[in-house]
Parts: C-alpha cells; structure tokens; sequence
C-alpha cells in the first residue's frame, strides 16, 4: 500500500521556493509510491512520489519475447524467471530461467542514474563438456547481422504505472539509438532488437573458421515485468506456521 503524508502547519521546512521534507530510506525489496498532500486555505494539492532503486530489482519477473519456432517463424513465447542481485556488485543481476539451458544465467547491469537495464553482450556463460561447446551472449540487429562487440547490450529503460496499488517495475528492451557497423555493402546504421544464447567451438565469440556453430536460444523484443510470486508467499506463510508450532 502506498503511503501518504498530510503536511500540516509546521511540518517540513518552508522555504523560499515551498517545502523541503525527508523520506525515510525504502527497504522493502520493491519500488514504493506514496502522495504528499498540501492544504492551504487556497485549496489542496496532492504530489506522488516514487522510490525506486538498484535494490528493488531482485525478485520473479514475467518474460515475454519471441523466438524461432517451426519453419523459422517469429513465435511469442512467456515464462518467470528470477533476477538475481550480485553479491559484490549491486548493479549487476543475473536472469535465471531465461535460457532453457538449465543453469545459464544472463547477465544485465542496472544504472541508477538513467534506471536503465542492460543485456550484457559478449559475455562467456559457461561450457558443455558433453558437446564441447562454449557459450556466449550474442546480441542481432534489425539489419539481420549478429554482433560479439562488448561495447554493445540490449537496453531497457524502467517504466512504473503509478495508477497500480502495488509498483512492480517494467522493462522493455529496445535500442534507441542505434549503432553503425561495417557490413558486405559498407557501413550499416541498425538497432539492436535481440539477444541470444550462442554456441563456440573455442572459447572466443568469433565468427570465422567455422567457430560459431548456431544460437541456441534467442529473445527478440524482449520485455520483463515483475510479479508478485504466489508460490513464495505460500511458502513464507508455510514458514511461519512452522515456527509459531514449535
């Protein structure tokens, strides 16, 4: 529930241009609203804030994306994963459930400054032993190209519906503002519109000498949004019932 302040006569600090007043940190895990109302004998005026920050991004997230599927048709496909917070670094999260390989996790970086949220491009994610078959994280551009570049990611900027009771951040990853490239025909200006699992034969994210062997997973117009796990809560409240009997 959000929260709301009624600033009464004296509360706050008045200054030149208004009020100045302190919220308290959020610690909740989630971004949180909340309405400051100021009445005044010309009438009543109310302000909603939001607080949001690299640390209410952890947590289940519906996907949604499209795919190959038969016959290399575009098919939409929608699953939960989590995201999950680096212990050392606050600002780097990792998508598990994203990639049907089971245990590969995509790695995104969060700025707090833009609220962006960034698929990393180019990382290593692993190696198949079975297959010998190195991983990586490759991002494709609308002109059809694939791009192993570092330098590039897959942004989301955070969207927050304050007209929603709970906010549970939304983020549509969509290149913006392009990058140029050189193509077969010269130089190419495209935008990045997907990221994907790809497969190595060595352990370098090149393309020549026949040591890109194919992608594995792709996730074209990506877009996340977290929700509220009912499974966790039941599990939680499961929890409590426990300790409260012994």
């Amino acid at each position: 529930a959000g929260i709301v302040l009624e600033l009464k006569p004296g509360a706050g600090e008045k200054v030149k241009e208004g009020y100045n007043f302190t919220l308290t940190e959020n610690t909740t895990g989630n971004a949180r609203k909340g309405t400051v109302i100021f009445k005044s004998q010309k009438g009543t005026k109310e302000i909603t804030f939001v607080q949001f920050g690299v640390n209410d991004i952890a947590g289940t997230y519906e996907a949604t994306y499209s795919t190959f599927g038969e016959g290399d048709d575009w098919v939409s496909e929608t699953v939960k994963i989590e995201l999950l917070q680096d212990e050392e670094n606050e600002a780097v999260f990792y998508a598990d459930g994203l990639s049907s390989i089971r245990g590969v996790v995509l790695p995104l970086k969060f700025d707090g400054e833009t609220y962006q949220l960034s698929a990393l491009n180019g990382q290593y994610l692993g190696f198949i032993e079975s297959q010998k078959w190195y991983l990586y994280t490759i991002v494709r551009s609308e002109a059809g190209y694939v791009h192993a570049d570092t330098s590039l990611s897959y942004p989301a900027i955070a969207e927050l519906d304050v007209d929603d009771e709970e906010l549970m951040p939304f983020f549509p990853f969509k290149d913006r503002k392009g990058f140029s490239f050189t193509g077969e025909t010269g130089t190419i200006k495209s935008f990045i519109d997907a990221i994907g699992v790809y497969v190595f034969a060595s352990k370098s994210p090149t393309f020549g000498n026949n040591n890109n062997l194919g992608y594995y997973d792709i996730f074209k117009g990506l877009s996340i949004k977290k929700i509220k796990y009912l499974f966790l809560i039941l599990l939680l409240k499961k929890s409590l019932l426990k300790k409260r009997q012994n």
